[in-house]
């Protein structure tokens, strides 16, 4: 450990004694307290090109077995009626899965959902155009695996 890190823990470790924190006895706890960072890889996303479910894998690293929920949201064309960035269009739960080992998820979700209220109509519609496909563990975690064309304005 360099001289500067020595010095910056020497004065935590006094600070924290003042508290009544004592920093060797955490330090011996942390060694027996196990804590596995999971990475979630979903990828290999089919069922675009057929009217089937949405299929696809995703695989557990780290060190211990772990759960996760596959997310699949769409965004819809741009410029007809306001809409968010992505909306959530349907979601699965893995089952138990062991680090290293995969599992494939399905994921449907009828067109329905990229329906929309039109107030000059008034009726829900499906606008044209392209709708990306986006698939992750979270919104804040999403990649495009598909980009799905509505050719037709639908007036529903």
């Amino acid at each position: 450990m360099n001289e500067t890190v020595k010095k910056a823990y020497e004065i935590a470790k006094e600070r924290y004694a003042a508290l009544g924190i004592d920093t060797e006895k955490v330090l011996q706890q942390l060694q027996d307290f196990h804590l596995s960072m999971h990475c979630w890889q979903a990828d290999d996303v089919s069922g675009f090109e057929s009217a089937g479910d949405l299929t696809g894998g995703i695989q557990a690293t780290g060190n211990f077995p772990g759960k996760e929920v596959v997310q699949v949201y769409f965004s819809a064309p741009e410029g007809y009626i306001d809409r968010p960035y992505q909306e959530l269009a349907g979601f699965a739960k893995t089952d138990l899965i062991y680090p290293g080992e995969s599992m494939n998820v399905e994921i449907s979700f009828p067109i329905d959902y990229f329906a929309c209220f039109d107030n000059n109509y008034p009726a829900r519609v499906i606008p044209d155009g392209d709708y990306i496909i986006r698939v992750g563990t979270s919104s804040r975690d999403t990649n495009i695996e598909a980009v799905l064309n509505v050719p037709d304005f639908v007036v529903k």
